[in-house]
């Protein structure tokens, strides 16, 4: 690298077009799939199917509905221009991506104490271990990321008018990924379960959110900056009835106006019994931007319903599971 002009970098697939072929010839080595809610994280990758489940510390923790990344990329970076005025180029910042992983409630206590320890601050790094197995769940590969810590986790959108299944995305971040010998015996992981997006209970103190009818998808994040964790949510926002919003304006009017009222809250997340699967407790929330929206456009001769959204900052998110107890 030469002068200022060789931090400037680029990615070498910019917007990963390429990674729907790397997808395909990766599903034999433990490259694969990821549809629906997880999507969304990752929206220009094209997913196979695939057969995956997880390791820990050599421990079986389920099956996954999903998984992809795990590959060593790098990146183009740019070199000053010569006197030739060709634009030399060499790669830089060669590192193994993240492997995203779907997860629902079919995953171990074991599995969902890592997480929770990690929403905790007590950032745990894993022996992680993708296994990916052939159609009748023999396994075929396996890939082990050393040292690995939770770098993300995003829940999915909510709505109470949805009827597809629902997962968490999580993001395993690791230095070095390294493949090991398939055993070709059947895979003993849980089987996965998934839950509906319609099923949650969202609660913040001193509000009226019984009505609440979609929530956007948000990220936990653990990033590290000047070789420290640092832990961040994403803001979350919110869509409710118009006769909800009284109380709705009065913590809006409170924040706007400088008081110190931020609160706290709770999602539940539930299956499709009705059970709750789990409980992300939400601390710090601060509201600061409400309006109106028009609901959805309705039969001929009847009103549209006006609805409100809020968009609500949060500090610090919590897990408390409550499946495979």
């Amino acid at each position: 690298m030469n002068g200022a002009a060789s931090g400037t970098s680029r990615r070498v697939f910019l917007g990963r077009a390429a990674g729907a072929a790397a997808a395909v010839a990766g599903a034999s080595v433990g490259a694969g799939a990821i549809a629906g809610s997880a999507a969304a994280a990752k929206p220009h990758r094209t997913y196979t199917a695939g057969r995956f489940a997880l390791e820990l510390d050599g421990v079986d923790c389920g099956r996954l509905a999903g998984v992809i990344g795990g590959d060593l990329n790098g990146d183009v970076v740019l070199d000053i221009v010569g006197p030739d005025l060709v634009q030399r180029k060499h790669i830089g910042g060669v590192k193994y991506e993240d492997f995203t992983l779907q997860v629902g409630s079919g995953m171990s206590k074991n599995f969902y104490s890592w997480m929770k320890n990690s929403f905790d601050g007590k950032i745990e790094r894993r022996s992680a271990t993708i296994v990916s197995g052939d159609s009748n769940w023999n396994e075929r590969s396996r890939r082990a990321a050393s040292q690995a810590f939770i770098s993300s986790v995003t829940i999915p959108a909510l709505d109470g008018a949805s009827k597809d299944p629902a997962y968490l995305t999580v993001n395993l971040s690791s230095d070095k990924v390294t493949p090991g010998k398939p055993s070709g015996q059947p895979i003993q992981a849980a089987k996965q379960k998934a839950w509906l997006p319609s099923n949650f209970v969202f609660e913040i103190d001193g509000v009226d959110t019984s009505r609440v009818a979609s929530i956007d998808s948000f990220t936990w994040k653990c990033s590290i900056e000047n070789g420290s964790f640092v832990l961040d949510v994403s803001d979350i926002v919110v869509s409710f009835p118009h006769a909800d919003v009284a109380s709705w304006r009065q913590w809006y009017s409170n924040m706007i106006s400088g008081a110190n009222d931020e609160r706290h809250g709770a999602l539940t997340l539930k299956g499709a019994n009705g059970g709750a699967v789990a409980t992300f407790q939400l601390e710090n929330l601060g509201l600061y931007k409400l309006f109106s929206i028009t609901g959805e456009v309705q039969p001929a001769g009847v009103a549209k319903q006006k609805r409100f959204n809020a968009e609500m900052y949060v500090e610090r998110m919590r897990l408390l599971p409550t499946v495979n107890k």
